[in-house]
C-alpha cells in the first residue's frame, strides 16, 4: 500500500481542453470519416487567444446530413466561404474562426467541452456564453489567414 504523503498531483485544474467562453482559433488540420451518424468533415483547431488557452487544441465534428447541416452551414458563415460552388475539406486549413465553447451535456464522450456556435469575429454577444480572457481588438476579418497580433 502506498503511503498518502507520497502521493501528489498538480492543483491548477487545466484539463487539456479549451475553457467555456469565445475564443478565436486557427484551423490547423482537416480530415474525413464516418460514423453512425454518417460521413462528417473534422477539423483541429488551435486557441490563438493570449493567456491560459493559448496553443490548446479542440476538434470539431461537421456532418453534412440533413439534421445537422445547419451546423455546417454556420461554419461555412464563420469562414466566410462563397455562397456557391464546391469546397474541399482543406480550402479552411490556415483560416481564423472564432466559437463559442460550451459544457458537452454527454457524460460519456471523450471531449468534456464542445462548440456551441461559431461566430464571425466581432459577434461576441450572440454566442450566449461568457467571452474568454482575450484581446477582441486583435481578432482578425472573418475567414482571413493573418495572425491576429
Amino acid at each position: 500500500m502506498n503511503d498518502q504523503n507520497d502521493f501528489s498531483f498538480d492543483l491548477s485544474r487545466n484539463s487539456g481542453e479549451v475553457s467555456v467562453g469565445v475564443h478565436n482559433f486557427l484551423i490547423k488540420e482537416s480530415f474525413t470519416g464516418s460514423s453512425n451518424g454518417g460521413p462528417y468533415l473534422g477539423y483541429r483547431l488551435e486557441c490563438v487567444d493570449q493567456g491560459e488557452d493559448r496553443g490548446k487544441s479542440h476538434t470539431i465534428f461537421l456532418y453534412n446530413t440533413p439534421a445537422a447541416r445547419f451546423k455546417l452551414d454556420e461554419f461555412l458563415d464563420a469562414v466566410d466561404a462563397p455562397k456557391k460552388g464546391k469546397a474541399t475539406p482543406e480550402m479552411f486549413v490556415g483560416k481564423y474562426i472564432r466559437a463559442s465553447i460550451v459544457p458537452n451535456p454527454r457524460e460519456k464522450e471523450t471531449y468534456k467541452a464542445q462548440v456551441d456556435k461559431f461566430l464571425p469575429p466581432g459577434d461576441v454577444a450572440k454566442a450566449g456564453a461568457a467571452p474568454a480572457k482575450s484581446d477582441s481588438s486583435k481578432v482578425p476579418s472573418v475567414g482571413s489567414t493573418k495572425a491576429p497580433f
